[in-house]
């Protein structure tokens, strides 16, 4: 801080260090006080609040602040391509909300919106979000999007390096396209495969492969294998909230687990 006062990272991880210590109200105070402090044009201070306000399902905040985010990155010249934008916050929403809620609607009309008025093949190939735009529509509901939008990705794409750099998350989308269609031995395997490249992990995430497990043991029914990848989703470290996962999945995780504990009789774990 001292050395480079104008640089945010500082502040990001000493949030992110309350929010692993579970210290919600400090981490509220925070980012009430970095919204204020920060630069209008600095977009990290309002995305995090997005994050939070999700996390505590705060909905409306976590849109304004979502808006306020993009928006900040647009003044620097770093406008976010709308469609990944609206992918994202749809697939953030689903998430939270499940692909029955009436407030999707609106978000889904936005992503449309976005894919009509810059198709992704106009796009650089690299920056197109086939998958993230995908998965949104998978975790809204909408599987037959999801595989044309992947349909789509396979003709518009030529770049073969790009497509093999791309395959760990191509089988974690057709995992959730998979785990919303009730194939869930199919989920498990493509979600298996989401986690490794040929040479090692597929990335740097430790907390996605048990949480889209933990979902799916759970839609199928298999209570003790839930139970234990719940368990390793909200026990394993990680930088906590530098992600999106525990804003999507945290706290119902929490209240999945002490279901699942409740039917099983064991009281002293459910509470």
């Amino acid at each position: 801080r001292e050395r480079f006062p104008g640089a945010s990272r500082p502040s990001e991880l000493s949030i992110s260090l309350l929010f692993a210590r579970g210290d919600l109200n400090a981490v509220e105070r925070a980012l009430d006080s970095a919204r204020r402090a920060s630069d209008p044009t600095q977009a990290w201070a309002p995305r995090y609040s997005a994050l939070f306000s999700l996390f505590r399902g705060r909905l409306a905040d976590w849109r304004r602040y979502s808006a306020q985010g993009a928006a900040a990155d647009t003044s620097e010249g770093l406008p976010p391509l709308a469609a990944t934008e609206a992918a994202t916050i749809l697939g953030r929403g689903a998430s939270v909300l499940g692909h029955a809620s009436n407030m999707l609607d609106s978000i889904v009309a936005q992503l449309d919106d976005a894919l009509q008025r810059q198709p992704l093949r106009e796009i650089d190939e690299v920056d197109r979000p086939y998958l993230r735009v995908a998965q949104a529509f998978a975790w809204a509901g909408k599987p037959d999007r999801a595989r044309a939008m992947l349909k789509q990705r396979l003709t518009e794409v030529r770049d073969t390096a790009l497509l093999r750099s791309q395959e760990p998350n191509l089988h974690t989308t057709q995992g959730i396209i998979a785990l919303v269609e009730g194939r869930m031995q199919e989920a498990l395997a493509e979600f298996r495969l989401g986690d490794k490249a040929p040479d090692g992990p597929a990335d740097a995430c430790d907390l996605c492969l048990s949480i889209f497990l933990a979902l799916t043991f759970d839609a199928a029914g298999m209570a003790d294998s839930a139970i234990a990848q719940f368990e390793a989703y909200v026990e394993t470290p990680s930088a906590r909230f530098n992600d999106e996962f525990d804003a999507r999945f945290l706290p119902a995780a929490h209240e999945r687990l002490g279901q699942l504990f409740k039917a099983k009789g064991d009281i002293a774990k459910a509470v």
